[in-house]
């Protein structure tokens, strides 16, 4: 049986890509920080759950440590975090946002690379890596400059572990990521979703099978998909 670890697989994106692997035959690590989520997950697909902070070299050891063999990793951990701004961030701030978003892919790589004997690892960015923050004209200076280094970070690493281990990012834009309440549900549909060329913002469903195609279409290394119902074209 094919194996895959997800790392910020406890909900939404995560969360719907251990699902989809588990359907696919794939034994699925299930990691997080969260006990009782992830336990959850686990429980309901039949994979372990490994609690650990990606962002902490110390914890990427340990969480590797329980994991003999693995065929596909997908780096799914970030966010946007900390005061994300170009007037007022801190260099706490700065660090916070690349710790959150880029040193966990980039320790995760390094730790699968020794392990993965002929498989993939997919990336998961956004369409903010590209320069473009649909949401406001102000932006999100560190979340959007640390997921460029993700997309950059894909196709060095794509080159630098060829052929054994293929490397792709998925891109998403918009995603519906739980349940929203009334001013959610008001903003999506007033805000966002007319950003989109189809009307819509993205399922973490839809999301999920983007990074399932990344990872196991064995032509694809270095590659970019983006899902994001088309507001970078429109």
């Amino acid at each position: 049986m094919k194996t895959v670890l997800i790392t910020g697989s406890t909900s939404g994106i995560g969360r719907a890509t251990a699902k989809l692997f588990s359907k696919k035959g794939y034994f699925v690590f299930v990691n997080g920080r969260d006990e009782k989520r992830g336990g959850e997950v686990a429980g309901e697909i039949g994979g372990k759950f490994i609690r650990a902070d990606v962002t902490d070299p110390k914890q990427v050891d340990r969480l590797f440590s329980q994991i003999e063999s693995l065929d596909v990793l997908v780096n799914n951990t970030g966010g946007i975090v900390g005061n994300d701004s170009l007037e007022k961030a801190s260099e706490e701030d700065l660090i916070l946002g690349f710790r959150h978003n880029f040193f966990g892919a980039f320790y995760c790589t390094q730790k699968a690379a020794g392990i993965i004997k002929k498989g993939s690892i997919v990336n998961v960015a956004s369409i903010c890596g590209f320069g473009v923050y649909p949401a406001g004209p102000r932006g999100l200076p560190i979340y959007s400059a640390s997921k460029a280094a993700i997309l950059n970070f894909t196709q060095t690493s794509a080159k630098l572990l060829a052929p054994k281990i293929r490397v792709n990012a998925v891109v998403p834009g918009y995603v519906k990521t739980g349940p929203t309440g009334l001013y959610m549900t008001l903003l999506v549909k007033a805000k966002l979703n007319p950003q989109t060329l189809v009307g819509r913002i993205n399922s973490v469903e839809e999301t999920a099978s983007a990074i399932y195609f990344a990872a196991t279409n064995e032509a694809m290394t270095g590659s970019q998909i983006v899902v994001d119902g088309g507001i970078l074209v429109k």
